[in-house]
């Protein structure tokens, strides 16, 4: 990739949460893992693989046939897919959200993606199961500290983590489609966009200084795009207000 004129740019050490292109009904993300190392990128198709047997993750895929699913895209998405080496085609799946992660008696408890899992498409899995990690362990010592069950912590766990991760799902699904609209949709999604790139831009041009004194935006699970909701989350934070409710 180095020395294309057409793709140094996504080298742009400025660049590493990555770059999107968006189509009807297809997108693709790339990043780079470090400079002058490892490069990957995702080629979404809305539509599900059928040639992908039950209970198998992934298949190798034929590098012609994402060449051809995506000629149309720019000529940098065309010259960038000329290069990929090893290829693996998945359909992209979650889970519906569960009665209970628990076993009757609380002493067996779900996690992560065993709980919770989700498309990738709100970057907040991985973080998900280290939340759940860091409130299960909450819930348990403060259960051991005042005398209570494991079964006691297991249901505090859930009812703490339960309402953000199903609608962190909710949320994941939907940018699924927000990523491959068409039509109206697509022009939304676009001014959307636009609007949030301006507003990134208006703030980087504050100094750092003033914009370490100005008040972070409210966090609304229920926006267009909770970033602060999703992104500033403090599992800690949560835990301590829920142990103040419980002991009233």
């Amino acid at each position: 990739m180095y020395g294309d004129p057409q793709l140094e740019a996504l080298l742009d050490p400025a660049k590493l949460d990555g770059t999107s292109y968006m189509h009807d009904g297809k997108y693709v993300l790339t990043w780079q893992m470090c400079p002058r190392s490892s490069f990957e990128m995702i080629a979404g198709i809305s539509e599900k693989a059928p040639d992908i047997p039950t209970g198998k993750w992934g298949i190798r895929a034929n590098p012609e046939e994402i060449q051809d699913r995506f000629s149309h895209f720019c000529p940098q998405i065309s010259a960038l897919l000329k290069h990929i080496g090893g290829t693996t085609k998945w359909n992209i799946v979650d889970l519906p959200a569960l009665e209970t992660w628990r076993s009757p008696n609380g002493r067996i408890v779900l996690a992560g993606d065993a709980a919770h899992a989700m498309t990738p498409h709100a970057a907040a899995g991985s973080s998900s199961a280290i939340e759940d990690a860091a409130v299960l362990a909450e819930t348990l010592t403060w259960a051991f500290q005042h005398g209570k069950s494991v079964g006691d912590a297991t249901e505090w766990y859930e009812q703490i983590r339960k309402p953000r991760v199903t609608r962190l799902q909710e949320i994941s699904r939907d940018f699924c489609d927000f990523l491959g609209a068409s039509g109206e949709a697509a022009k939304a999604r676009d001014t959307m966009l636009r609007e949030l790139d301006r507003e990134m831009w208006e703030t980087l041009r504050i100094p750092e200084e003033e914009r370490k004194k100005m008040p972070k935006p409210e966090p609304d699970m229920m926006a267009p795009f909770p970033a602060e909701w999703i992104y500033g989350y403090d599992a800690m934070q949560e835990v301590s207000i829920f142990w103040k409710i419980i002991c009233l």
